[in-house]
């Protein structure tokens, strides 16, 4: 008993020992378990900083575990944007192909907005860049930075990288040759600024990560979008056109990213459109209507933060855009007014290039301005309303894909891709943008002519390159074509991020509407079978990874127009990617993206070329400093004007790294801290800088400030920022400078401050009503009469009865009228559209200059006549000895007198009554009769009319129906017969009296020795006149764009020069004598400056800005609404005005 109870008791002891050391056993096992986890699932730590750990729960770390999620679990968000704008000088600007349009400043900078999420077990990011595209280069040496920066965590197969397709972004970032020719090689200075913006704005969002919730909504955006090839489109099959209500796609996808308080963290969003409201004339940086719509997202999110800065982040990416352009107005032959060649997109007169789509706005900027606010407006909408939730798990699937042997198998048939090649419709260019040779859209045929040149320079393409790409006439084949290396890729990246219920497929390219359709669908068709997938939204993300041009639809690619001759790997090339994505999209529905071939490595070249020269070290005029203001600003502004300052300037690419810095401050004056607050930077939509170079290596930078109608009224001042290299001991040294431009004040009405300063200056002058001292002007808003009672309405304008000129339409004393936008004298002859006039052949007005006999150079503003006189809007003089003024013209010798009354608008006669001018015919002192469209030599002989010109002085020529003066030849617009029969002249075919046949573009003369045709004209076997060279019998003319006189010098399109061989130049022009005339400041032969807004006659008593004018005596004070006469001093007993503004009035 005893020993059992014993034994008993140690039982007992044992039993409860042994539990005890099981439930520790079981404690500890479990601890190390916990703990052995918790390390093994921690991730891959990144090389540097990973950014402060989140102080809320911080949600699942990345993880191998392929578990099943939990519905609804928040995903790890961070958003970031960082400023990637390269040199705005000198660079090339990528888009239009053309290196003649290289950066001269700002419009808006340029921005990489990244996008992170991670779901605990994968990560994905998404990068929207202010790009035309991104290349490859660019992509390889952000993967590289990432690398050293993340190690594995940010890689090929979960990065994207999307362009907004912006064509006003620097250029230089590309490796393969036929990109590198139109962008002057490969820029390291406007490659780093891209490469080290992108992975900032990806540092910038990896630091922020957060836990937060997505959701996304969708919507339809009309009146910002027209299909710029319908022709090429309507060639689909019409059941699947039927499937669609528009030839292009209207949606805007949104995604709305929030913190779990549902604050706003950021949005992204997709719209198929064309970054091309900035046209091929621009020459300033710009982000266009994409980027200018993420600036008004972000402005309304980030309350009170200048632009660039603030959390909350907006970026708008591209997608199926190929054929899709935001120029709603479609194109027009802005030659004619008439609507261009429906089937090729061009003009029977200038070709493809004249052929020009227009935006909805009056110019580029408000064409930019308008497609942007719609894109945002609908986005903010959308936003708003988000309330569908993104969940699920993340995807990346990614491959490296050989696209110049692309294997498809069709059921009935085998297809491949071929070696890259472009079409001859290439070179056409767009109705956005056209070339500027006689190329035309839809071209299934070769040209012999630059074929031969193409084999000459470059060789033939091989037969099976030809074969492959049919019917498409190869121009370039650069998958044949590897030196100094290969001019197109054909290693491309296909890739799909997974976010949740949405399928983000990045494109290497430019689809079409439909080819983007497609895509979608069968993306969407892999997708489907799996439960997980049903609710699936698809997007294109265009422009992606690396940049092969278009992609069209096979049936698009049969028409040929541009974006057909474009589309590199031949006419299978959207059922090769259709394959390749299908394949992605089918590995993430089966879970078996590890499994995918990651494909063949693309090639990193060393050995790129760069013709970008260095910048050469700045100069400055004499007795001045860098950053000095060369035209002051005014002394008030009302709430919509424009400010404008010049200052010296350095070249800009002299400032390096530009990212996160300005060239521009627009500061207001705080009366409170005596200090400046910045309320604008040269990122603001509302300022412009402009960079001017001119000659003997000095610039000029000239900021405008557009007023916005909500500024708050103050004391304002613009600052520039720069840098400028000189040399030093044998060195280049950069130096920082900075200009400050006069206080001014912005104000809701002019009124109370000219009645202050007019007050003190004894002027009785208000902002309706304006008299001067004696009372012999009387000025009002509306109605103004001179001293002579002449009545001049603001819109209806009278003098002594003759002339009636109302805002539209204007007459002449003769009756001659002249609306607005087209123009027509009194004989009828001339037609003056509101761009540009051609009259005796001789003389081309646009909207700017005109050059007459290659002597004479007309400039808006400025006019220098054969002899070297130049002639402002208002007043000419040249050596102080003529003085003419808009209505009275009178000579030193006072042998001709010219005012309003003696000799009005139209009808001037000198006192010698030898000269007769009318406003329409001038007869010179030896009888010569000139009309305006009409010109008779000293002779008699020649008369001229607007379209055909003979010189046996016997015919008369009008606009339609012209009759010699024996009247035996009647020639009607159309049809032209003289009255024996003998010539019949239609509008394409003419035949002269020897039966010779003249179509439109090939003109055969009697003797058959000229042979005419559109671009090149020979006369009597010697003279040759293209479109662009034209060479006279000597062979002394040539004029193209850079125009040679007969003595062999040389008169260039944007760089004029005259006779003598001095240089004229448009923006930056100067006259026979070496004056120089730039687009602000002008000086005539005697030295005199006359810049845009003030001018001076050589005596330097004239001053003549746009809103003071002084005559020279100096007694006239004349602004832009109040003109007064003989100003007296302020007196001791004037009230004063305030420091600041009486500071404001004398630094004007």
């Amino acid at each position: 008993m005893g020993r059992r109870s014993s034994c008993c008791g140690a039982s007992v002891l044992e039993v409860v020992l042994s539990v005890l050391f099981i439930l520790m056993t079981l404690v500890c096992a479990t601890l190390i378990a916990l703990i052995v986890t918790g390390k093994t699932t921690s991730g891959p730590e990144p090389t540097s900083d990973p950014g402060p750990v989140p102080t809320s729960d911080p949600g699942p770390v990345p993880t191998s575990d392929t578990g099943p999620e939990p519905p609804h679990k928040p995903y790890l968000i961070g958003v970031g944007r960082a400023d990637c704008t390269g040199p705005p000088a000198e660079i090339p600007l990528m888009g239009y192909a053309n290196p003649q349009q290289t950066a001269a400043g700002i419009h808006t900078r340029l921005y990489s907005r990244a996008f992170i999420v991670d779901d605990g077990r994968t990560r994905v990011v998404f990068v929207s860049a202010d790009v035309g595209m991104v290349s490859q280069r660019l992509r390889l040496e952000v993967l590289q930075a990432l690398q050293v920066k993340y190690g594995a965590l940010y890689r090929q197969d979960n990065v994207v990288l999307s362009g907004t397709h912006t064509h006003a972004g620097p250029a230089g970032y590309f490796q393969y040759t036929l990109f590198m020719i139109s962008s002057k090689g490969y820029i390291p200075s406007a490659t780093a600024p891209l490469v080290d913006g992108i992975v900032k704005s990806i540092d910038i969002a990896h630091r922020n990560m957060k836990p937060g919730r997505i959701y996304r909504n969708r919507g339809d955006l009309d009146g910002s979008s027209r299909n710029r090839s319908p022709h090429s489109y309507l060639n689909n099959p019409e059941d699947e056109r039927h499937r669609y209500k528009e030839n292009t796609d209207k949606q805007v996808l949104v995604l709305k990213f929030t913190d779990m308080d549902g604050d706003g963290l950021g949005m992204l969003s997709w719209f198929a459109v064309h970054a091309v409201s900035m046209n091929y004339t621009n020459r300033m940086v710009s982000s266009d209507n994409m980027g200018y719509a993420s600036y008004l997202l972000e402005k309304d999110k980030n309350v009170g933060a200048l632009p660039g800065q603030g959390s909350f982040v907006a970026g708008f990416s591209s997608s199926n855009l190929g054929d899709v352009s935001p120029n709603t107005q479609g194109p027009v032959c802005v030659n004619s007014g008439l609507s261009c060649d429906y089937l090729n997109s061009s003009c029977p007169v200038g070709g493809s290039k004249v052929c020009q789509a227009f935006g909805p706005g009056q110019d580029m900027f408000d064409s930019t301005r308008i497609i942007g606010e719609n894109i945002y407006r609908k986005a903010k909408e959308l936003y708003a309303s988000a309330s569908q939730e993104v969940t699920g798990r993340l995807f990346s699937s990614h491959q490296w894909v050989d696209m110049s042997n692309v294997t498809v198998d069709n059921g009935t048939h085998t297809v491949s891709t071929c070696k890259p090649a472009l079409g001859h419709s290439f070179a056409a260019g767009t109705t956005d943008g056209g070339g500027d040779l006689n190329f035309t859209q839809g071209a299934v045929d070769g040209d012999p002519f630059w074929d031969g040149i193409r084999d000459a320079l470059l060789g033939e393409p091989s037969n099976q390159t030809q074969e492959c790409h049919r019917p498409k006439p190869i121009l370039f084949s650069t998958g044949e074509m590897n030196w100094p290396v290969p001019w197109h890729p054909r290693i491309v990246d296909v890739q799909i991020l997974m976010i949740g219920s949405v399928a983000v497929v990045a494109v290497p390219g430019e689809m079409t509407t439909m080819a983007g359709r497609r895509l979608r669908d069968a993306v969407k068709q892999e997708l489907q079978p799996n439960g997980a997938f049903r609710d699936t939204e698809v997007v294109i993300a265009g422009l992606s990874n690396v940049y092969t041009h278009y992609i069209t639809t096979y049936e698009e690619y049969q028409v040929q127009r541009y974006e057909g001759a474009s589309t590199i790997y031949g006419p299978h090339t959207l059922s090769a990617y259709l394959l390749k994505y299908r394949g992605l999209a089918r590995a993430i529905a089966q879970d078996r993206v590890p499994d995918l071939p990651p494909g063949p490595s693309p090639p990193f070249f060393d050995n790129l070329f760069n013709l970008l020269q260095a910048a050469p070290a700045d100069r400055k005029p004499d007795n001045s400093s860098f950053g000095d203001v060369l035209q002051e600003v005014y002394p008030i502004y009302r709430q919509g004007d424009v400010v404008s300052v010049t200052f010296v300037a350095g070249n800009p690419r002299h400032s390096g790294d530009v990212r996160d810095r300005t060239f521009v401050t627009v500061e207001l004056y705080d009366n409170r801290t005596d200090s400046w607050e910045v309320v604008h930077t040269d990122a603001s939509w509302e300022t412009r800088f402009h960079w001017l170079k001119g000659a003997n290596r000095q610039s000029k930078a000239t900021i405008q400030w557009f007023i916005p109608e909500a500024t708050p009224t103050g004391t304002y001042r613009i600052q520039h920022f720069g840098h400028y290299k000189h040399i030093k001991n044998f060195k280049p040294v950069i130096t920082p400078y900075q200009g400050t431009s006069a206080a001014f004040r912005v104000t809701a009405s002019f009124y109370y401050h000219k009645q202050l300063f007019n007050a003190k200056l004894g002027l009785d002058q208000d902002y309706n009503t304006r008299t001067t001292t004696p009372g012999l002007q009387q000025q009002d808003y509306n109605t103004r009469t001179t001293t002579t009672g002449l009545q001049q309405d603001y819109n209806t304008r009278t003098t002594t009865g003759l002339q009636h000129q109302d805002y539209n339409n204007r007459t002449t004393t003769p009756g001659l009228q002249q609306d607005y936008n087209t123009r027509t004298t009194t004989t009828g002859l001339q037609h003056q559209d509101y761009n540009r006039t051609t009259t005796p052949g001789l003389q081309h007005q646009d909207y700017t200059r005109t050059t007459t006999p290659g002597l004479q150079h007309q400039d808006y503003n400025t006019r220098t006549t054969t002899t070297g006189l130049q002639q402002d809007y208002t007043r000419t003089t040249t050596p102080g000895l003529q003085h003419q003024d808009y209505n009275d013209r009178t000579t030193t010798p006072g042998l001709q007198h010219q005012d309003c009354n003696s000799q009005d608008y139209n009808n001037r006669t000198t006192t010698t009554g030898q000269r007769q001018q009318d406003y329409n015919i001038r007869t010179t002192t030896t009888g010569q009769q000139q009309d305006y469209n009409n010109r008779t030599t000293t002779t008699g002989l020649q008369y001229q009319d607007y379209n055909n010109r003979t010189t046996t002085g016997l015919q008369q020529q009008d606009y339609n129906t012209r009759t010699t003066t024996t009247g035996l030849q009647q020639q009607d617009y159309n049809t032209r017969t003289t009255t024996t029969g003998q010539r019949q002249q239609d509008y394409n075919i003419r035949t002269t009296t020897t039966g010779q046949q003249q179509d439109y573009n090939n003109r055969t003369t009697t003797t058959g020795l000229q042979y005419q045709d559109y671009n090149n004209r020979t006369t009597t076997g010697l003279q040759q006149q293209d479109n662009d060279n034209r060479t006279t019998i000597s062979g002394l003319q040539q004029q193209d764009n850079n125009r040679t006189t007969t003595t062999g010098q040389q008169q260039q399109d944007n760089n004029r020069t005259t006779i003598s061989g001095l240089q004229q130049q448009d923006y930056n022009r100067t006259t026979t004598t070496g004056q120089h005339q730039d687009y602000n400041m002008r000086t005539t032969t005697t030295g005199q400056q006359q810049d845009y807004n003030n001018r001076t006659t050589g005596s330097g008593l004239q001053q003549q800005d746009y809103t003071i004018r002084t005559t020279t005596t100096g007694l006239h004070d004349q602004d832009y609404n109040n003109r007064t006469t003989t100003p007296r001093s302020l007196s001791d007993n004037d009230d004063v005005p305030n420091p600041q503004t009486l500071h404001v009035w004398d630094s004007s």
